[in-house]
């Protein structure tokens, strides 16, 4: 079924093409920033922060999936774990390199947590050192009786999020999905991203205004696994973007492309979006300052630089996906 408000998607469900057009116009205007020099045509993106279209790279690839390419599955497990814990590279760094409780605090003193370019102890309730003590703690008590655990009996991948979630204290159902996604970048870990789908909190408002009609939960997750191609094809239909995450090539034959976690991620910032575009009513984004603002334009142009090597045809892209690969 398609109508000029509705099309269908899968055999079972349909997206409004209204919100779906400033889903795309969101998307488009965001990557813009990373992968090109032009600037946004909204203004709220002169104003307010908005995380990276590929969010979960911008947010750990630093550590994870560039510096730690030799890590064992164990040591990368125990890292992406005390990452998970704490939510702050560096603080997760500090601990997996064994730093002291004195050494965190003193770390602490030079770099407050107020300082955006460190945030040691991000959030409320983070903030003690002797609550990061405790999780590495935990985590060293346990990644090495789980390690030989997570692949046992070759398991299907609820499984091994299951596993995740029992074995350590502190971890959810998302936050197991998040470490999940995370270990796919490792060469022993069996499963990609799209192996299994878990509805984060910030992505079911936006996936129920897309589509017609009301989604119970377990709904939720095929609607956004048909859904993450439909997009796709429409923003290469579009011609603005090339889409694969700029300048990050984590194999020399896998580059990571618009998975269903990114798919995820878009959702929960559009939402964000919508709330200071007045489309929507709810507490306003953090504000850019000036020094961000020269920050990220400098950072713009070093991307739009580097990524044109790993860059490649679009229509190329949707191929490979449609054909499975």
């Amino acid at each position: 079924m398609t109508t000029t408000h509705v099309q269908t998607i899968g055999e079972n469900f349909a997206v409004q093409l209204e919100p779906l057009q400033s889903l795309l116009t969101y998307i488009e205007e965001r990557s813009w920033l990373d992968l090109r020099t032009e600037p946004a045509v909204s203004p709220a993106f002169k104003d307010f922060h908005f995380c990276n279209v590929w969010r979960e790279l911008d947010f750990t690839t630093r550590y994870e999936y560039i510096r730690t390419q030799g890590m064992s599955l164990r040591d990368r497990l125990k890292f992406i774990l005390l990452l998970r814990h704490t939510f702050s590279i560096p603080t997760a760094e500090m601990l997996y390199q064994g730093a002291t409780r004195s050494e965190l605090a003193k770390f602490h003193q030079v770099h407050p947590i107020q300082s955006p370019a460190v945030m040691l102890y991000p959030g409320k309730g983070h903030t003690a050192v002797s609550w990061a003590i405790r999780h590495r703690r935990h985590v060293n008590s346990r990644v090495d009786k789980f390690t030989n655990k997570l692949l046992e009996g070759k398991p299907k991948p609820t499984d091994v999020l299951n596993r995740i979630q029992k074995h350590f204290t502190g971890i959810g159902t998302f936050r197991a999905y998040e470490v999940f996604t995370s270990l796919t970048y490792h060469k022993d870990f069996p499963f990609n991203e799209n192996d299994i789908t878990v509805i984060g909190p910030g992505a079911v408002g936006p996936l129920r205004s897309l589509s017609l009609g009301r989604l119970s939960n377990g709904e939720l997750g095929p609607f956004l696994r048909h859904l993450r191609p439909f997009v796709l094809e429409r923003l290469i239909e579009r011609a603005h973007v090339h889409w694969i995450p700029p300048h990050w090539q984590l194999r020399s034959s896998d580059v990571r492309r618009f998975t269903v976690r990114t798919m995820e991620d878009c959702l929960c910032e559009w939402r964000k979006f919508q709330n200071v575009t007045g489309s929507l009513r709810a507490r306003t984004r953090r504000r850019i300052t000036s020094a961000e603002k020269l920050q990220r334009a400098g950072t713009a142009l070093r991307q739009a630089r580097v990524c044109q090597d790993y860059l490649k045809p679009a229509r190329a892209i949707l191929r490979q996906i449609k054909d499975g690969r």
